[in-house]
């Protein structure tokens, strides 16, 4: 098969076998083989290349992903699902992890610390939350094990974050106990929040 290539306008080499279009790739990746235009190689070689430049496009969607932001390694995995075979997906899954770009150990602990923080969840909120990105037990439990975590600091703040609303109302109260028991605190402290807070206003 006779090679030609085309660059295109941002940087990519078009690859041509035989006048027919085969694939797009980096010019860095591309030179790397050393073949140039007018070059013979045979399917057999153009296919393992294909292959190659397949994984290449993986691993770079997967470095550009967790540039942006951590993920989990589960969260990795079906983001490249979407385009991309799942001997890619696991080629460009096992760098990232050579690299220490994908721990599943730290990103528990820096979005459980996130949430806490951000969202003032409490722990049994968090465990869902990571479990929903698929992080194992283990790193869940590790991860809630290292938070600084006060339910009734975090329930103060978040029930004086909260304007025109009457802790003495029952109604109210109803809907706050609903709202924060979504947030993952305890039936026990939160009544204790409110006992709290009510026992305050009567005094002042």
């Amino acid at each position: 098969m006779i090679i030609t290539t085309e660059q295109t306008k941002g940087g990519k080499i078009r690859v041509f076998a035989d006048g027919e279009y085969a694939f797009t790739v980096s010019g860095e990746f591309w030179y790397s083989f050393s073949i140039y235009d007018e070059d013979e190689i045979s399917a057999e070689r153009l296919a393992q290349i294909a292959r190659l430049a397949e994984i290449n496009r993986c691993t770079s969607k997967a470095y550009s992903l967790l540039a942006r932001r951590d993920h989990s390694e589960w969260e990795l995995r079906h983001k490249l699902a979407a385009s991309f075979d799942e001997e890619a997906v696991n080629r460009a899954v096992q760098q990232a992890k050579e690299l220490s770009l994908l721990d599943d150990a730290r990103y528990a602990e820096t979005y459980a610390e996130e949430l806490l923080r951000l969202k003032h969840y409490a722990p049994p909120r968090i465990r869902a939350e990571l479990q929903k990105r698929g992080v194992g037990r283990e790193d869940i439990d590790r991860a809630l094990a290292a938070l600084e975590f006060d339910p009734q600091k975090e329930l103060s703040f978040l029930l004086n974050k909260k304007t025109h609303w009457s802790p003495a109302d029952e109604k109210e109260q109803k809907r706050m106990f609903a709202t924060l028991q979504r947030l993952g605190y305890s039936f026990y402290d939160i009544q204790d929040a409110l006992d709290a807070l009510v026992q305050s206003e009567d005094e002042t």
